[in-house]
């Protein structure tokens, strides 16, 4: 599923979808997918409805992850279910793994198939725990691992587990076929309660590898920083041009991105063609490609569009500057 708009993570998603955006050096879409192949599954149906033709540009028909890309776009946006209720026909009568291709996925899916085969499930749900549960669907499981009890985004005393549903399913066909066709459909607030209320088993199971929500800017940076660590020992560098002056510290550097003079940068990313000019401070900040902060600037906890500019000697906090804006 790629149908997301990423509107928390404007002025980003502005030319590019969320499932778009690199993570660590590749789209975030690419680690579920290589999850996927990984878990030897080869065929592979993405649902897609915010700008389609940057994805379908970019992962053509799948040879270079050694798998066989298809692609359902819609007209309009189905919900989660109804995205892939309208590619029923494609998909037979074959269990199917569903991934959300918003999230960072960089997980263990074979181990989740057999969990699913084991337990006779007509669903299996990736779990996965969080220190916040209100922005999540919340599961509660019984004694076999049993789902027993949902609640999306609940208040806070609402809840009863900080276990949550990970985006990630193995549907069985009668699961499938409990999807209405032609509507707008959501697994969680839905399909899942309608199976559940109908006595269907649905099986929950914790989610191996890491998995990350990158819904805000800061979960970007976190998301960005952990898997950097996981796969390269550290940072992306490749191409960037950093004086020898510059204090770069857990920042990202994508191709032609430059940190001039003395410039101290931390916990950032830096898109292709970005700037920081001499003896800037800028912390906590993700600039789109080609965006620029002036000489001797102070930025912290800022979103920069793609060719936004910070003044010289400016000091911006927390603000999300539009493409071609200047701020300060």
């Amino acid at each position: 599923m790629a149908g997301g708009e990423g509107t928390r993570l404007r002025p980003l998603t502005l030319d590019v979808p969320k499932p778009f955006l690199r993570v660590a050096g590749k789209p975030a879409i690419e680690y579920a997918l290589d999850a996927l192949v990984a878990a030897g599954i080869k065929d592979i149906l993405v649902t897609t409805f915010y700008k389609p033709e940057r994805l379908i540009q970019h992962l053509s028909g799948g040879s270079r992850l050694k798998a066989r890309i298809f692609y359902s776009v819609e007209d309009e946006a189905m919900g989660t279910a109804g995205g892939v209720a309208k590619c029923l026909p494609l998909l037979g009568d074959d269990t199917v793994v569903v991934l959300s291709g918003d999230v960072i996925a960089d997980v263990n899916v074979k181990a989740l198939v057999d969990a699913h085969q084991r337990s006779g499930a007509v669903a299996t749900m990736a779990l996965t725990t969080v220190d916040n549960p209100t922005e999540f669907g919340i599961v509660g499981l019984g004694p076999t691992g049993r789902i027993v009890r949902f609640k999306e985004k609940p208040k806070a005393d609402e809840v009863f587990s900080n276990l949550v549903n990970a985006g990630i399913y193995v549907l069985s066909p009668e699961a499938l076929r409990a999807i209405p066709q032609g509507e707008t459909y959501d697994f969680s607030k839905q399909l899942f309660p309608k199976l559940l209320e109908a006595g269907k088993r649905l099986q929950g199971v914790p989610l191996e590898g890491f998995w990350m929500d990158v819904g805000r800017p800061g979960d970007l940076l976190k998301a960005s920083q952990a898997l950097g660590q996981k796969h390269r020992g550290g940072p992306l560098k490749e191409g960037a041009k950093v004086s020898p002056s510059a204090r770069v510290a857990r920042t990202d550097l994508y191709p032609g991105a430059a940190v001039e003079g003395s410039a101290l940068v931390e916990d950032c990313i830096l898109y292709d063609g970005s700037r920081i000019e001499d003896k800037a401070t800028v912390k906590g900040t993700i600039l789109a490609p080609d965006a620029v902060v002036g000489a001797g600037a102070r930025v912290s906890d800022c979103v920069l569009g793609r060719g936004a500019r910070v003044k010289p000697g400016a000091t911006v906090q927390g603000e999300r500057v539009q493409p071609g804006q200047v701020a300060g």
